[in-house]
């Protein structure tokens, strides 16, 4: 071991030992530094420096808190704002903010500490690899334009700032140097940069001992590359000339100096790649690799099975957890299985806090990503030696470059101890919903949900690559659409009943929500598959990255577009507070009657609907509020405060969602004329009502006209509920049966309800979609 190394992994033992002490020390030098900066002076921190005040005066704060502040900065203001340090550039984030990517401010001295983490980073892989600085690393880097900020100021991706920096330029031959030249890592253009790297790997490929890249996704495209390109790489290396597509003269210049004819290497190249299968390749091409260093957690794991698969099982190593805010920890057991990885927060880097996501078997109490936050929330606040082994914690830093109590919108669990320090598994970032309904689905459980109906391909030779997905809302009940590129095999098709296999395998891994959505209230359709072309999420990657969200190759993650394990979350309350609720209903309705003041002159047609409830074992009711709120005697009592509904409770309490959905919609047409309002909760079911009028239409009108029910109505409180209010109408039948029969249905409900003012639903969120 060298002398750096064991100094370093000293330096780890120290700092890990004594984490509550440099924690202290560590929010003491930040807050000592910047006690001038404007942003604490105008929370009145007053040059303090302990825990107790700075966390009872410094809120905690998302990006758009500090927006304005970090606007200024950029636009030239050079004045300590956040950071008595002048900011040196900005770091975009791959995450936005209003469809615009966050600027993360940073300094001189904060890309000076990142380096420093690097090489305890390569000292912890040292240990396990100790021949590292014999051989090369085959690593695939690419960087992104620059801009500049009015002000002046960089704005780039962290990569392409770690690639340009001198640290790098100086010292990436720090373990070992890299296969590819820096003038090919710098080059703008992805396929030249691709190719040539490929190239310059390949032409050393005895000498490659590891190969990676920052996110697993990068180096699955780059196998894919050579998949695609290998003939033509080839041909380069049997003759030692670069193919004329690379054009940049000093990436040309720079091959040149590393490409020599090689025909024996060449022919060996193409016996590999001729092959049938590519399992293995890497292995096969590369025969000295010792691991792959990718990121794999997170949604990089789903990857994992094609690294497998392209690197015949090489150990896959996740080092480091870092963002463009800070770099946060590293893997001190790399070769540990990617299921299992688990980060030791280093705690000189920065200040650390963390909000508790808590479980307590079916209990979940939970603070949502972003959302504001009140005293109580922040006094739940943790520090870093204080939180516990398999408890699930929101992220929160203070860095020296200028962000105090920043929620960085990640999601840890405890894993273990390396000393006094813990460890975390890093379970996922912000979340990706796809909703319809009441159903929500996050970025995990959609995974796994692919993950499992993936199996259904194996017998075929066939992996899903990638995928992504959408709310289809054209139909009704509206579907999830999940979009898949196939590596499949051309001698096994995949037969259509297969893919339907995957189908009810997703629906059947989803949350209880959406299966309840799926089979007893039919408001959500069959899931639906779509197989892509061959290359379509690079095609999806190459337009972001170059066209719309101008993110790097390193950082792009394809989009995957609250339930606790698959399971509803039990929520407890009292009958205090479903009395407050009913109160503050009643202030709502106040609200709006200063808008609407005849509104006490008609009546509300509502699609309201409960849900099965069931009991815990100890006795307790656990039901949607919905449910609870409709079957509670404030409602049953009082739903007439300023109008009555058309909607009779007997309708309303049906559990049977057609019987109910026809029979409140019966008696709205009954009581058309004296309808002023029309609504739902969300606004996907009053949609869902009006699809259903579209389709039963006729049969209303038949009802209609002869003062019957239709027999498909079998519950004999709701039948009898509804023949009070039901007549022989045949004027009202043939106005309805005009209405419906016109060719648009645009304005059906001020043609049918035509004294209607206006449409009360939830428009908000996912409801968005549905204007």
């Amino acid at each position: 071991m060298t002398e750096e190394n064991k100094k370093n992994l000293e330096f780890i033992e120290e700092v890990t030992s004594n984490v509550d002490e440099v924690q202290e020390r560590v929010l003491h030098e930040i807050l000592i530094r910047n006690a001038n900066v404007e942003y604490l002076q105008r929370l009145n921190l007053n040059g303090h420096t302990d825990r107790e005040t700075f966390k009872k005066v410094v809120p905690i704060i998302t990006y758009e808190d500090i927006q304005s502040d970090i606007n200024r900065i950029a636009n030239g203001d050079r004045s300590p704002i956040l950071c008595s340090q002048p900011i040196s550039e900005f770091f975009t984030s791959s995450g936005t903010s209003g469809g615009e990517r966050k600027l993360i401010p940073t300094t001189e001295e904060e890309n000076g500490r990142r380096h420093q983490l690097y090489g305890l980073m390569m000292s912890v892989v040292s240990q396990f690899f100790p021949d590292l600085g014999n051989g090369k690393g085959m690593y695939f880097m690419f960087i992104k334009s620059e801009a500049k900020t009015p002000g002046g100021l960089l704005a780039r991706p962290i990569l392409t700032s770690v690639y340009k920096s001198s640290h790098f330029k100086n010292s990436n031959s720090h373990v070992s140097p890299y296969t590819s030249p820096i003038e090919s890592i710098l080059c703008l253009d992805s396929y030249q940069s691709m190719y040539s790297q490929m190239l310059c790997g390949l032409c050393q490929n005895r000498e490659v001992i590891r190969v990676g890249s920052i996110f697993a996704y990068a180096f699955i495209r780059a196998m894919r590359f050579l998949e695609d390109h290998w003939s033509l790489l080839c041909n380069d290396i049997r003759t030692g000339t670069i193919n004329n597509k690379i054009t940049d003269p000093s990436v040309r210049e720079a091959v040149m100096k590393i490409l020599k004819p090689d025909s024996e290497l060449a022919d060996f190249i193409e016996a590999e790649c001729s092959k049938d299968s590519w399992e293995g390749i890497v292995t096969r091409l590369w025969p000295n690799t010792m691991y792959v260093d990718v990121v794999v957690t997170g949604a990089m794991s789903q990857y994992i099975p094609m690294l497998n698969y392209y690197c015949n099982s090489l150990p896959l190593v996740s080092i480091a957890y870092a963002s463009s805010e800070c770099f946060f920890g590293i893997n001190l057991n790399p070769l540990c299985k990617p299921s299992e990885v688990s980060y030791t927060l280093i705690p000189i880097v920065a200040y650390f806090e963390f909000l508790p996501i808590h479980r307590s078997n079916e209990v979940i109490d939970s603070i949502s990503i972003h959302t504001p936050f009140n005293e109580k929330d922040e006094q739940q606040l943790v520090d870093l030696v204080d939180v516990k082994i398999g408890q699930e914690y929101e992220l929160v830093v203070t860095t020296y470059s200028g962000l105090y109590r920043y929620r960085v919108g990640d999601v840890l669990r405890v894993a273990g101890y390396k000393n006094n320090a813990p460890q975390f598994n890093f379970i996922r970032r912000e979340n990706v919903i796809l909703s319809i309904d009441s159903d929500k689905t996050n970025e995990i459980e959609l995974q796994n949900a692919v993950k499992n109906a993936a199996n259904n391909l194996m017998p075929f030779d066939a992996r899903v690559i990638d995928y992504t997905s959408y709310v289809d809302t054209a139909t009704i009940p509206g579907h999830y659409v999940l979009f898949w590129e196939l590596n499949v095999n051309a001698t096994s098709p995949i037969p259509p009943s297969v893919l339907e296999e995957c189908c009810l395998a997703i629906e059947e891994s989803l949350n209880s929500v959406y299966r309840q959505g799926r089979t007893s209230d039919k408001s959500i359709g069959p899931l639906e598959i779509k197989i892509v072309e061959t290359g379509t999420f690079d095609k999806l990657m190459d337009y972001c990255c170059t066209s719309l969200l101008g993110a790097s190759i390193n950082q792009y993650k394809t989009p995957r577009s609250g339930t606790s394990g698959g399971e509803n979350k039990l929520i407890p309350t009292t009958e205090e507070e479903n009395g407050r609720r009913h109160q503050l209903y009643g202030l709502m309705m106040s609200v709006v009657s200063q808008f609407f003041p005849d509104l006490g002159n008609g009546k509300g047609m509502y699609f309201m609907f409960i849900k099965s409830e069931a009991k815990t074992p100890g006795g307790l009711l656990a039901r949607p509020i919905l449910t609870s709120v409709y079957k509670s005697s404030h409602f049953k009592n009082n739903n007439s405060r300023v109008s009555p509904y058309t909607s009779p409770i007997e309708s309303i309490l049906c559990l049977d969602s057609y019987q109910s959905m026809y029979s409140q919609m019966l008696c709205g047409l009954c009581q058309n004329r004296e309808v002023i309002r029309v609504g739902s909760i969300f606004a996907y079911a009053f949609i869902r009502a009006m699809r259903f009028l579209e389709d039963h239409w006729s049969l209303l009108c038949n009802d209609i006209r002869t003062g019957t029910i239709n027999n498909k109505i079998t519950d004999p409180s709701v039948r009898e509920a509804v023949m009070k209010i039901l007549k022989p109408d045949s004027e009202l039948a043939d106005f309805i049966e005009a209405e419906c029969s016109k060719d648009s249905w645009e304005g059906i409900v001020t043609r049918l309800w035509p004294n209607t003012m206006y449409v009360d639903v939830v428009v908000t969120g996912a409801m968005s979609q549905y204007f």
